[in-house]
């Protein structure tokens, strides 16, 4: 209940009383503070409010608009039977939206009740894709469109027919795929940079698109995709664009490390290095892994994995592994440098040496003169934890 009392009856030369709300406003959580541009404006708790005397509001009236704007409020943000969220919030209900907005194909990143960056651009593609306010704040509409969606999720999808173009997949470049790119986009399923380059973040949207549409979801845009896609790009067949398509997996990883000898860090893991985490939707980091997730991928073998330890377990687990024994040129190369039995670093094995040392293309490594980068280099077997085949 909101009241009113003076605290003054002191007139001053304008003859405007003060007033103080007393019982101060509910104590609501961030994610209830969140108001609708038309909501009530309400003064803080405990703030001084001049009424007018002469034939403007007494402290009754002013209690009684007060406490009705605050039941708006709360109204407001509980009339879709869901509170209002934006970047920030957290808690249960943004897990409830993170999960509807996955069900509806859209990538809000782990299910972990953080409405970050992900879930935002997450809820910009949906309400695109929708045709309803493009705000990144889920109120009533976009709450309510969501509801809809675990029932008919491709009903609610905007449909579009009558199209055709190449088969392509992860690891396709080129014309056809920034068509694609862009087509995705329109549509509301983020891509990444239109860049004509199919890499892991094309794929969720690709992904995401299929399972909207209530398509086979493979990840691979043939016949049935581009029909939904609704749009008609020229050119036949396969496009693998700069990744290599023939000779064995270990041809094909050299070929590609190969090709990104020289690529510079000009700051603490920033640079032209970034590219290789930013290929899977990450920012800045140690990126040793990244750039070995990146050759891999590009090689026809994907693998999307920013730690090396995790990358040992990988191996393990598919039985790629293969300890410290018998390094062939194209293996995956893991290293610990202080004999912990943890991996600290990895590269790819370019060839193996008569007295026993291997030459390796690593990323994330120094060369002679100090500079950062990804390098042709020499290392002795004796910081090695153990090779993996790559596929």
């Amino acid at each position: 209940m909101v009241s009113v009392r003076a605290i003054s009856t002191r007139r001053t030369f304008n003859t405007t009383p003060v007033f103080e709300i007393v019982s101060p406003a509910p104590q609501l959580s961030t994610v209830d503070n969140l108001m609708p541009a038309d909501a009530p404006q309400l003064a803080p708790a405990n703030e001084r409010v001049p009424v007018a005397s002469n034939g403007g509001l007494g402290s009754a009236t002013l209690a009684a608009q007060l406490q009705a704007a605050l039941a708006g409020r709360v109204q407001a943000n509980t009339a879709s039977g869901h509170p209002m969220l934006q970047r920030g919030a957290q808690g249960a209900a943004v897990a409830e939206l993170q999960r509807k907005l996955q069900a509806a194909g859209f990538d809000p990143g782990p299910i972990d009740g953080d409405f970050g960056p992900r879930t935002e651009a997450a809820v910009l593609a949906f309400q695109r894709s929708r045709g309803i306010d493009v705000d990144g704040i889920v109120g009533p509409q976009t709450w309510g469109t969501l509801d809809g969606v675990d029932a008919s999720p491709v009903a609610a999808a905007s449909p579009t027919t009558g199209g055709a173009g190449p088969l392509l997949r992860q690891g396709s470049q080129g014309e056809p795929v920034r068509a694609l790119q862009s087509r995705l986009q329109e549509l509301g399923f983020d891509p990444g940079p239109i860049d004509g380059d199919f890499g892991p973040r094309t794929l969720d949207a690709v992904t995401a698109f299929q399972r909207a549409r209530g398509l086979e979801v493979d990840g691979i845009v043939g016949p049935q995709t581009w029909n939904a896609l609704g749009v008609t790009v020229d050119g036949a067949g396969p496009v693998g664009g700069a990744a290599p398509t023939a000779g064995s997996a270990r041809e094909r990883l050299l070929q590609v490390a190969a090709g990104e000898v020289g690529t510079l860090e000009t700051g603490t893991n920033t640079g032209p290095c970034e590219k290789y985490p930013n290929y899977f939707g990450r920012g800045a980091e140690s990126w040793c892994a990244d750039f070995v997730s990146y050759c891999m991928t590009k090689a026809g073998m994907p693998l999307n994995d920013p730690w090396c330890p995790s990358i040992v377990n990988k191996f393990q687990a598919s039985g790629q592994w293969k300890g410290n024994t018998n390094p062939q040129a194209g293996d995956i190369v893991l290293f610990d440098w202080n004999g912990d039995g943890v991996a600290d670093h990895v590269g790819i094995v370019k060839g193996v040496n008569g007295d026993g040392s291997i030459q390796t293309i690593e990323g994330n490594t120094g060369n002679a003169n100090g500079q950062e980068g990804v390098w042709d280099l020499t290392r002795s077997r004796s910081t090695v934890l153990g090779f993996a085949n790559p596929d």
